[in-house]
């Protein structure tokens, strides 16, 4: 039900709530916002210029995302929505 519920907010509300829960809560949950926003890690890299081998590290959790790339993320989210 919780899963629910947190898809009826703002992704980038989500995508930080799901940071502050764990790595894996943000991995998922950046996952579930791409395929909502009908774009591929690929498409999301040229978009937010966040190199596309880590984003593929991040989206498969061999990497986690320092500071700087979650501002990105969350900045290039808020300005596709």
């Amino acid at each position: 039900m919780q899963g629910a519920l947190s898809r009826c907010m703002p992704n980038v509300e989500r995508l930080m709530r799901a940071a502050f829960q764990s790595d894996e809560s943000l991995r998922e949950t950046l996952k579930e916002v791409l395929g909502d926003l009908g774009l591929s890690a690929r498409d999301f890299s040229k978009t937010s210029g966040i190199a596309q081998s880590t984003l593929y590290k991040i989206l498969s959790g061999h990497r986690e995302p320092n500071i700087t790339t979650l501002r990105q993320i969350v900045r290039t989210v808020r300005q596709l929505e």
